[in-house]
């Protein structure tokens, strides 16, 4: 018998937490000003994406309303911060539609997947790596490193295409064996 999983337990906390600090980075990033606090909430903020996965696996508290909190949580932080940039450091819009474009076709595909039942999807090595590719982004602009803006961009750009092409090849992947196997069903009757 399956032991039974609580929701609120440290994984989800740890994203619920990254989820919270978020509208407080974005208000040291107007103010100006505040460097040491940009750079500790920036710090913490990337600790609770790396260890709310860690800490489900290590502990077996790997729960449903995690798998669906953590990428949410990851999606609107980039979100929100790369809106940030916009506004307050001069981010590249055209970089911030295909960024945030990006994240709204991965959740609006996995909310497809969820809805057909086919499988809750979770982020692969290439999609952790470019989540963390535009933490860097996000920290490059955040504090005015002008000169790795161009390189960032691009090297973000790089990873945005390679996962995008990893999370559609699996989706295709998983929608196939659906279909074949109802195609199986279909021909056994």
């Amino acid at each position: 018998m399956n032991k039974p999983t609580r929701v609120i337990n440290i994984p989800n906390t740890l994203s619920i937490l990254r989820i919270l600090i978020i509208p407080v980075l974005l208000y040291f990033l107007a103010v100006g000003n505040h460097k040491i606090l940009l750079l500790l909430l920036s710090g913490v903020a990337i600790l609770t994406d790396f260890f709310d996965g860690y800490s489900a696996r290590k502990l077996n508290q790997i729960t449903t309303t995690g798998k669906i909190l953590d990428p949410i949580a990851d999606k609107f932080a980039v979100g929100i911060m790369i809106i940030g940039l916009i506004v307050y450091k001069g981010f590249p819009l055209w970089a911030a539609i295909a960024i945030i474009g990006r994240d709204v076709f991965i959740l609006l595909a996995g909310l497809y997947m969820i809805k057909r039942n086919v499988y809750i999807p979770v982020s692969n090595i290439i999609g952790k790596i470019t989540v963390a590719v535009f933490a860097a982004l996000i920290l490059v602009y955040m504090f005015d490193l002008v000169q790795l803006h161009t390189p960032f961009l691009y090297f973000s750009m790089i990873f945005l295409g390679l996962s995008l092409f990893g999370y559609g090849r699996e989706a295709y992947r998983q929608l196939s064996a659906i279909k074949n196997r109802n195609i199986y069903i279909f021909r056994d009757c």
